[in-house]
Order: C-alpha cells, then structure tokens, then sequence
C-alpha cells in the first residue's frame, strides 16, 4: 500500500484532475447561472433592481436600466461574452 505524506497530496490531487472536464462543468454550470439571471431579468426586472440596489446601497442603478425589450440575441450575445 503506497502511503501519501501531506507534502505530496496536493501534488497527486493536482495530477489526477482532468482539466477538460473541470472546464466543461464550470461552463455548465456558469451558463445555467446566466440563464436564471436572465429570466429574472427578464421576467422580473424590478425585482432585479431593487434587488441590487439593496446590495449596493449608495449606487443608483437607474441608468444602467435596459432602454429595449430583452431578445433572443442579446440572450445569445450574453451567453457567448
């Protein structure tokens, strides 16, 4: 039985990690949080507003409201940047 001391656990963890699919999970899972912010942008943009005026709470958020309707290729520009 090979025995892994603590100086060298990092180094084995690190070996045994597959960068590809480390890298399709976080977009996976970074597209399904831009999909959820965007349908509550969408669906619910004063809420959206309020929201993060709560957050930030010195900041007027009013100007960085969305002057048109939010379409399908602003979805698909946001998705892809």
């Amino acid at each position: 039985m090979k025995v892994i001391s603590s100086e060298n656990l990092l180094g084995e963890v690190i070996s045994m990690l597959n960068a590809k699919a480390l890298a399709n999970a976080v977009t996976i899972v970074t597209a399904g949080l831009f999909v959820v912010c965007w349908l509550l942008a969408a669906l619910l943009p004063n809420f959206l507003f309020q929201m993060g005026q709560s957050w930030f709470h010195m900041m007027r958020l009013d100007p960085t409201e969305l002057d048109g309707a939010m379409t399908f290729g602003r979805f698909g520009l946001g998705l892809i940047g």
